[in-house]
């Protein structure tokens, strides 16, 4: 009994067949730009997710002062780069790196670093591919419900 119209079951002379047809080389090619589009803006958007939840970490690690090296971390683009970006405006516009790193009068009190260590050991990357795909809310994936 032939299958419905379009199926892989074709009948023939001899027989029944099972068919199954493969693309073109232009058909993969088509389908490969796609998905490869698809990959780019994905990765951009997992990236910058990444870059915002490092910053977010970043403040509250940073020892306070008066709050402005706080109020002055943002996610920005650098070369088509999420980064997150400390830069202190006012009177001192060095004092992040000087935290971060120390002085020879001052010890290290790093923020950045462990910010970037703390969401990426914590499956930043999993969690923000994951809430791009649709499958958990940013809280779920948080382990914080759904």
């Amino acid at each position: 009994m032939p299958g419905p119209k379009g199926s892989p079951f074709t009948p023939t002379k001899g027989g029944p067949m099972i068919q199954i047809r493969l693309a073109n080389e232009a058909e993969i090619i088509g389908k490969f730009k796609q998905h490869a589009a698809g990959v780019v803006i994905a990765g951009n958007a997992i990236a910058k997710g990444i870059a915002v939840e490092i910053a977010e970490v970043a403040g509250d690690l940073v020892p306070v002062d008066s709050g402005k090296t706080k109020e002055s971390i943002r996610v920005g683009t650098r070369d088509g780069d999420y980064v997150v970006v400390v830069d202190r405006f006012g009177d001192k516009p060095e004092v992040p790196i000087y935290l971060e790193i120390g002085t020879f009068k001052m010890a290290a009190r790093p923020f950045l670093k462990p910010a970037s260590d703390l969401v990426m050991a914590s499956n930043g990357m999993l969690r923000q591919a994951t809430q791009i795909g649709g499958l958990l809310s940013p809280k779920a994936s948080l382990g914080m419900g759904r």
